[in-house]
């Protein structure tokens, strides 16, 4: 739930006023824009107490953890900060991708449906089912709706910081620490829109 908050569907008209676009070679024309699905997601007001009170939760976990990155990377030194980069790291992506449903779920509910599908299946051209079967199909329907909506979803600064921090990371000199870094930023090339992000300067 934490990763539901402050992410919403990137839309064109609203390309103006994200500053990731406006310095940008990308085109908003070549951008694709999928159907927002409604899916009875809890918490959807913004002015609802519940809402900032878990936003506050979302905001005060991510600046925690970008804490965290600067103050392990200027002890990077010490082979004993590996194993504390890597939670820090999967703890950001458990932040940036556990929008309602990720991949992992999806292909679980899916493996589960087809499972049920195919232990019920007497005849080719079957039509009737046990109530189970349908449920299942109910579920995946629900998880593919869940999943439609992470897509292009628009960031903000802080997600931008946590990405960057990934970036740092991903240039560490240690190998597990460069391919933990790493697969967080192919995880979340798939649901953020992570092009145009300004990388710190290096001295």
């Amino acid at each position: 739930m934490l990763g539901t908050l402050f992410l919403r569907s990137l839309h064109p008209n609203e390309c103006s006023s994200y500053p990731s676009l406006v310095f940008s070679d990308e085109v908003p024309e070549f951008i694709d824009h999928l159907p927002a699905c409604t899916v009875d997601i809890a918490l959807q007001d913004p002015n609802d107490p519940r809402y900032q009170f878990v936003l506050g939760l979302r905001t005060r976990a991510g600046e925690l953890f970008h804490r965290g990155v600067q103050t392990l990377k200027a002890t990077a030194g010490q082979e004993s900060s590996i194993d504390a980069v890597k939670m820090l790291i999967s703890s950001i992506r458990v932040l940036e991708l556990d929008y309602p449903c990720d991949h992992n779920h999806y292909g679980a509910v899916k493996k589960s449906y087809e499972f049920a599908l195919n232990i019920s299946r007497t005849t080719r051209n079957q039509r009737e089912f046990p109530r189970f079967v349908w449920v299942r199909r109910a579920s995946l329907y629900q998880a593919s709706r869940m999943r439609l909506n992470s897509f292009y979803r628009k960031r903000s600064k802080l997600d931008d910081l946590l990405i960057q921090d990934l970036c740092d990371l991903s240039l560490s000199v240690y190998l597990q620490v460069r391919r933990s870094a790493q697969r967080g930023l192919d995880s979340m090339s798939k649901s953020l829109l992570l092009f145009s992000i300004p990388l710190r300067s290096r001295r």
